[in-house]
């Protein structure tokens, strides 16, 4: 994939990531066996959160971060700018899901949900970030000016 300049600066711990995305998955599965609401606001506050930049008080954030600590997990830097573009991705999903959970469209919330969980997953277990990959392709698109 063709490799770009990050839109932000900024590293991140892996780690922290890899776990969060473990805990949307969790989240997600568990939306699936048991459908309600709780779950898919809980999703969406904390994506809404994170997108804001106001990690410090994402629930999934704080767990993550003290599973690092308590497993003694080394930092693994990598550019926060594709891993925010995810992010925002995740709360079109997750706010979509909520509001058409809310309207009665269960059948298009469980595919959603699905997909938003099989993403995480990817990025819990292999670390392949599907947002990260739309990212880069958006970007090969824009530099090559074919968009």
């Amino acid at each position: 994939m063709y490799k770009t300049c990050p839109i932000s600066k900024t590293l991140i711990d892996e780690n922290i990531v890899r776990i969060q995305a473990g805990l949307i998955t969790a989240l997600a599965i568990s939306f699936i066996i048991y459908p309600s609401s709780v779950f898919l606001i809980i999703l969406s506050l904390d994506f809404l959160v994170r997108v804001l930049a106001y990690k410090a008080y994402s629930p999934l954030f704080l767990i993550s971060r003290f599973c690092t600590k308590v497993f003694n997990l080394s930092a693994h830097k990598v550019d926060a700018g594709p891993k925010k573009f995810a992010a925002k991705i995740g709360l079109i999903f997750s706010v979509l899901s909520l509001v058409l959970y809310l309207f009665g469209a269960h059948f298009f919330t469980q595919y959603l949900v699905v997909a938003l969980g099989l993403c995480a997953f990817a990025e819990s277990a292999f670390g392949f970030c599907v947002g990260c990959k739309l990212y880069s392709g958006l970007q090969y698109f824009s530099f090559n000016k074919v968009l």
